[in-house]
């Protein structure tokens, strides 16, 4: 893939030309000066600075979409070419969270692809509503998250429930909390982190906003799209149907 898409990308991803910068290890400048030349390549502007870093215009939108497509063929090839070199003849290609991976995924994909040589495992890692798109693109055969209330009826899937899980709350010792005579309510007064948040991109995929959004606002992150808190829903296994 082209240095200068898989610089553009990194500035997209962070919204910050000096981060981008620093995890590519490259000088400010030389990022400033690529992203100059892609404007100047297709005449349009792709951010707009803003206060804290910089943000696409409706041209960077488009440019991501199409870069992250050519990232994702281009490491397909390289995976393809790997496959061959190794004589592998089948290929699962599957999505994951972060921390489904670190919890188990991590050691059964380990466990199987030792049991299995011949068949090697392509991962894919997002929160639920990223892995769903990439489900029915055809880019990835399954996935594991949780369950996507709202879901389009035009998503053609299969649902395999796993188990239901509950979220916790993890303090240092002498917290605040642990002395509240009610802790859950209280919890409202402290920020929330939200790790993998989603994003407008994948709107198409619900037919039903209302429980999103009912859940951003009464968490106080206001409208849009957002992680689910509280009581998880039930986690599942997403098969293209396919598969069943």
């Amino acid at each position: 893939m082209d240095k200068s898409y898989r610089q553009f990308l990194a500035v997209a991803e962070s919204g910050s030309i000096s981060a981008a910068a620093a995890e590519l290890n490259l000088s400010q400048p030389t990022l400033t000066a690529t992203i100059r030349k892609l404007e100047s390549q297709f005449g349009v502007p792709l951010f707009v600075r803003k206060s804290k870093g910089v943000e696409l215009t409706e041209f960077g939108e488009l440019l991501r979409e199409q870069a992250q497509e050519m990232a994702r063929r281009h490491q397909r090839m390289v995976d393809k070419m790997a496959d061959l070199k190794a004589r592998r003849t089948q290929k699962i290609k599957m999505g994951t969270g972060d921390a489904w991976w670190e919890l188990f995924i991590k050691d059964v994909v380990a466990e199987y692809t030792h049991s299995n040589p011949a068949i090697s495992v392509d991962l894919e890692f997002g929160n639920h509503l990223k892995l769903m798109d990439l489900l029915q693109q055809g880019h990835i055969d399954l996935f594991m998250g949780h369950e996507i209330v709202g879901l389009s009826s035009r998503c053609a899937v299969s649902f395999l429930p796993v188990f239901q899980d509950e979220e916790a709350l993890y303090v240092r010792e002498n917290h605040p909390l642990l002395m509240s005579a009610n802790p859950q309510m209280e919890a409202g007064l402290y920020p929330l982190l939200r790790v993998t948040p989603d994003t407008e991109s994948y709107r198409h995929l619900l037919d039903d906003m209302g429980p999103k959004q009912r859940e951003a606002q009464s968490k106080g992150w206001g409208s849009g799209l957002s992680i689910t808190s509280g009581r998880f829903p039930p986690v599942w296994t997403f098969c293209a149907p396919c598969l069943r």
